[in-house]
């Protein structure tokens, strides 16, 4: 089954790169992770409980991945002819946790202006996957897709154990059905699986800098390692459970320390 392109999809892919190529990283995975991190650690008084908030927002990131990557492999539809990017096109991952994660942070951080939150994040989230089309790595039902799909997540999963069971299963549902991308699969299953044992902080107080700084550049490393190292699926799955473990528990380390 292939897709056709659009005059819209050929207007978008027309834009230049310089433009869309910084935007789309607001939807890479590893970003939207240290950002998620940050926000956990920091617990800025964006919600009444801001750091069960930023762990509920785990949970989904999380969850947006595995999900990603089951549906690609299962519906196994192509990328545009030209794209610089392998592997399969629907739905695109970065519309996908975009949505999931900012569409969540609109929905969670109660204590901003609600018409504020949410021109934010759609904003963000139309960026990231309008970008995705002109760099012409999707086509514009991959970002749709995405959307609705990220969108979902968010408005389903609306507390931390609930987001940390959903990303277990929708990371063991991509373990399971990943085709060439089981590696980044296995360090998605066992993230998911770290942040569920992680014991999630219900103290509010914000870590100082001199903890975040060093934790974001040793959870930012590691997550890059995973991605680029070609190592066995075992170390790959225990490489994102230590990393996703760390950032939940860090808290509560920090503490006691």
């Amino acid at each position: 089954m292939t897709q056709r392109a659009s005059p819209l999809f050929d207007a978008l892919a027309g834009l230049p790169d310089a433009v869309a190529a910084p935007v789309t990283m607001l939807g890479d995975p590893l970003v939207l992770l240290a950002l998620v991190a940050v926000g956990y650690w920091r617990a800025p008084p964006v919600a009444e409980r801001p750091r069960q908030a930023f762990a509920t927002l785990v949970g989904i990131g999380l969850a947006s991945a595995g999900l990603t990557l089951a549906l690609k492999s299962a519906v196994a539809l192509p990328r545009p002819p030209s794209a610089a990017e392998t592997g399969y096109g629907f739905p695109s991952g970065h519309a996908l946790g975009a949505a999931a994660v900012y569409g969540g942070a609109a929905r969670l951080f109660d204590r901003v202006d609600p018409t504020r939150r949410r021109l934010a994040a759609g904003a963000l989230v139309a960026a990231v996957a309008l970008s995705r089309v002109a760099l012409g790595v999707h086509y514009l039902i991959d970002v749709v897709a995405g959307v609705a799909l990220g969108l979902t997540l968010a408005a389903a999963l609306s507390g931390p154990r609930r987001a940390s069971a959903a990303a277990v299963a929708c990371s063991l549902a991509g373990l399971a059905l990943a085709r060439g991308r089981v590696g980044e699969a296995a360090v998605v299953a066992g993230g998911a699986v770290g942040a569920a044992l992680g014991v999630d902080s219900a103290d509010n107080t914000p870590l100082p800098v001199r903890v975040v700084a060093p934790g974001t550049i040793a959870a930012g490393g590691l997550g890059v390692a995973l991605r680029s190292v070609d190592l066995p699926l075992a170390a790959l799955a225990l490489g994102g459970g230590l990393m996703l473990w760390g950032i939940v528990a860090l808290p509560d380390l920090a503490k006691k320390s």
